[in-house]
């Protein structure tokens, strides 16, 4: 969860670069950063609540 973290904020660090540089290229790279991101999001959300069943008892 840590690696998954620390790319998530590398990103928002050059994401925050380009908007300084480029606003309008910025904004459709956002959209898309954004979309993967709360598909990797809900994925995770999956695995977590799928690992925890089982160690219920």
């Amino acid at each position: 969860m840590y690696t998954f973290t620390l790319i998530v904020n590398i990103i928002g660090i050059v994401l925050g670069f380009l908007m300084l540089f480029s606003p309008l290229f910025t904004l459709s790279t956002i959209r898309c950063f954004a979309g993967s991101y709360l598909i990797l999001l809900g994925i995770d959300s999956i695995v977590m609540a799928a690992s925890r069943m089982g160690m219920r008892r």
